[in-house]
């Protein structure tokens, strides 16, 4: 009698205590498979990043694939191969962030959502006629 009313008072205890917000994988959801131009303090030029499910693409500099995550237990912070960003988003399309650098200097980023615009002859692909053929 005396361990069920202890395992009992233990669940209880648990349950109540339990914080049932997410917060990262909030965070995690609104950057998958979004596109963002991200600007730099480090750079003076305009980026285009890409989030996918576990990993990022940064077009401009050839850097491709490389892992990124959201911890769980960390709120509103980003994990891009291996360097820890704190973001913070100032409305439905901007995220700021910083982070520090290994020269131990704070760099602060900017990623702003981007619209993809898509020309439909693209996505369908161009069809080859003949006479193109002939040309090779």
């Amino acid at each position: 009698m005396k361990t069920l009313k202890i395992t009992l008072y233990i669940l209880i205890f648990v349950f109540l205590s339990c914080d049932k917000k997410n917060y990262s994988t909030t965070l995690s959801e609104k950057l998958t498979g979004k596109v963002f131009n991200l600007t730099t303090s480090a750079h003076n030029k305009i980026l285009t990043i890409e989030f996918k499910d576990s990993t990022y693409t940064i077009y401009e500099e050839g850097i491709q694939n490389l892992e990124w995550f959201t911890p769980l237990l960390m709120k509103n912070i980003v994990v891009l191969d291996g360097k820890k960003i704190l973001i913070q988003q100032l409305n439905d399309s901007v995220f700021k962030g910083s982070f520090v650098a290994d020269s131990n200097k704070n760099i602060e980023i900017l990623m702003t959502k981007r619209n993809p615009v898509w020309r439909e002859e693209l996505l369908n692909g161009i069809w080859m006629t003949e006479s193109i053929f002939r040309d090779f």
